[in-house]
């Protein structure tokens, strides 16, 4: 109303003229009283928040992120972990063919123990197991023609020999009793053809065990001693196994601890060298307790480190640990709170990103009140 009565007195001025002085006066003071007018429209229109939720939005460029960040220091670490690989048994370290950097498949042997006596007992063990075989199959397979025919041909000169002794034994026994030999001559006769009845009687069971085949036990127990002989020698490859360390992953070597000469134990203190997936980079970031309500799996994420400035590398948050723990990340600042609880969380970096290992970053993760 206000702004509608000065209005109108500026009109009726108008009609008095405008080419003297107190027109111009009058014009002056009617375009300051309807600008004043025009602040108090606004303040009585205006809502009572402030400017309203669509000017504000609108004011934001589409580019700028969807809310705050939660920070954290972190440290980068293969998604596989740092493995510490060691031999299953005590000995010295005869070879390292791999050296730090180097890219290993899985599988790939990495370092060796001395294992000249473990080689030897597999070669003994690889021997004996083929003498059982080749005793199994001689018994299954039974004699060969050959050696069937050799039996009939014993038994037949034993058969030849048994008749011209038999023959001895008549004469003698007639001589004995017209008293032209003596009873010892006629018991040699007695004994010789004895023998030789014996050994024929012996050769046609031979014969005829031939005939039969192998006895269903004395199979059973060759193929036993087959199988023990096979076991000890998985045994004896398994302990030779044993002094080979081999990569369980496809991976780098990041560290190489021992080389050939040194003793090995068994424990901690026993591994040779350290392998690493780096296709594959995470993140482990420590999230302040007081934030931890902002921070959820799947949220986007990035990380910044002092040697690459004015860079940002992306990643996604993987995992977040299900319990608080202690601060392990220091960043050497004089204001960090050394004993202050925290969350781990895992952010994978985006494909194609290479950093150290060991790398301490700073970490901001999209707070996740701004995405529900």
């Amino acid at each position: 109303m206000i702004l509608a009565a000065w209005v109108q007195t500026g009109a009726d001025a108008g009609r008095d003229g405008w080419n003297d002085m107190a027109d111009l006066t009058r014009k002056s003071f009617i375009a300051a009283m309807i600008a004043i007018g025009c602040v108090a429209l606004y303040w009585q229109l205006r809502p009572a928040g402030g400017v309203s939720v669509d000017t504000a939005t609108a004011a934001i460029p589409t580019a700028a992120p969807a809310g705050p960040s939660v920070a954290g220091p972190g440290r980068l670490e293969p998604q596989s972990g740092e493995v510490d690989l060691a031999p299953d048994l005590a000995g010295v370290l005869a070879a390292v063919p791999v050296k730090e950097g180097d890219h290993i498949h899985r599988g790939d042997i990495v370092a060796e123990l001395v294992n000249d006596d473990a080689s030897s007992r597999v070669d003994q063990a690889n021997a004996t197991l083929r003498m059982e075989r080749a005793r199994l199959d001689k018994l299954k397979k039974g004699p060969r023609a050959e050696e069937r025919k050799q039996a009939v041909a014993a038994i037949q000169e034993q058969d030849a020999t048994l008749a011209r002794l038999r023959r001895d034994l008549a004469r003698e026994t007639l001589l004995f009793r017209q008293g032209y030999a003596s009873n010892a001559q006629l018991e040699q006769a007695q004994s010789a053809a004895a023998v030789a009845l014996a050994r024929k009687t012996s050769s046609f069971e031979a014969l005829a065990t031939m005939n039969n085949g192998p006895r269903v036990e004395d199979v059973a127990s060759a193929e036993a001693e087959v199988s023990l002989a096979a076991a000890r020698l998985e045994e004896a490859k398994a302990t030779l196994e044993k002094t080979r360390i081999r990569a369980p992953i496809d991976g780098t070597v990041l560290r190489v601890y021992k080389h050939p000469g040194e003793a090995i134990g068994l424990g901690p203190a026993s591994a040779v060298l350290q392998i690493g997936d780096l296709d594959h980079l995470v993140v482990r970031a420590q999230i302040d307790e007081a934030d931890i309500a902002r921070v959820a799996k799947g949220a986007r994420a990035y990380v910044t480190a002092p040697a690459y400035p004015d860079k940002k590398f992306g990643g996604t948050v993987t995992d977040v640990s299900p319990r608080l723990g202690a601060k392990t990340i220091q960043t050497g600042a004089p204001t960090e709170k050394r004993d202050a609880s925290v969350l781990d969380v895992l952010v994978t970096l985006d494909k194609g990103i290479h950093l150290p290992i060991g790398l301490r970053v700073d970490c901001f993760v999209l707070d996740r009140r701004s995405t529900s």
